[in-house]
């Protein structure tokens, strides 16, 4: 057996931790890599540059979502607003609830039209393998 340590197996030591070993740039099928997602049957684990990708559409969803709820919000409170401040009413509650709605819509709108494009195959026109 060759190797550093008291020779009692590998990953064994005062260095050997849950991550000991373990090179970014490994094979992706090392037991350090990620699980297998189940929407993803058979494509192994993620790499850094689609983790990457979907933590920044998740961004975009979020802050996208967020400007055009703030839009609709606006759009519906401030004529209100201004015409009538001292009584505003259900108009309030109805514009809230407009802008969350619209918030919550357009967050799975982009979150599934990522997912949609994720699946496309990478060659335009090409819809299998055998095509």
């Amino acid at each position: 057996m060759t190797g550093t340590g008291s020779g009692a197996g590998a990953g064994t030591g005062p260095d050997a931790g849950p991550d000991a070993g373990a090179d970014p740039g490994a094979d992706p099928a090392s037991p350090h890599g990620d699980p297998d997602t189940p929407g993803r049957p058979g494509a192994g684990p993620r790499t850094q540059a689609e983790r990457d990708a979907t933590t920044v559409e998740m961004g975009f969803a979020v802050v996208t979502g967020g400007l055009l709820a703030a839009l609709a919000y606006f759009a519906l409170a401030l004529p209100v607003a201004l015409a009538h401040p001292a009584e505003p009413g259900p108009w309030l509650l109805a514009a809230k609830l407009t802008a969350v709605t619209v918030f919550a819509a357009r967050v799975a709108y982009v979150l599934l039209r990522w997912r949609h494009r994720a699946r496309q195959p990478s060659q335009p026109g090409r819809t299998s393998p055998d095509s």
